[in-house]
């Protein structure tokens, strides 16, 4: 095996890391950003958290549009990179790397999460007990 092959090998695994914790990622379609922003309710200086943030589109998107503040957290070390690095160029969005079971929730205003049905319910009874 050649050492291109090996590193093609290894960016693919850590690029799908989340499926190992059974978080495949899937973005969210940009289509749909405003019909969240919609049910959110979106206004000025709230605070919205995506877990699972991927590249982290819809996170610079709703920043620039309704002028908040958003926290993403992403598991997959290649995503977490490309996001932590563009979110530099964006003031109000910050990017968390790791598992979001174990980060602090409790200051968002709103809390998207885009994933498996068994997953949602286990991160649901989580927020409810914090």
């Amino acid at each position: 095996m050649d050492f291109l092959t090996l590193a093609l090998i290894i960016i693919l695994i850590l690029l799908f890391l989340g499926a190992l914790f059974e978080a495949p990622w899937v973005p969210t379609r940009k289509k749909d950003y405003e019909r969240i922003a919609e049910m959110a309710s979106l206004k000025p200086g709230m605070l919205f958290y995506d877990l699972g943030s991927g590249t982290g589109e819809m996170l610079f998107y709703l920043s620039r549009r309704y002028d908040i503040n958003c926290v993403g957290i992403e598991i997959s070390p290649i995503l977490y990179l490309y996001s932590k690095i563009k979110s530099f160029f964006y003031k109000k969005v910050k990017i968390l790397y790791g598992n979001f079971y174990r980060h602090d929730l409790s200051k968002a205003n709103v809390i998207y999460i885009f994933l498996m049905p068994k997953n949602f319910d286990k991160l649901k009874k989580e927020i409810i007990k914090k």
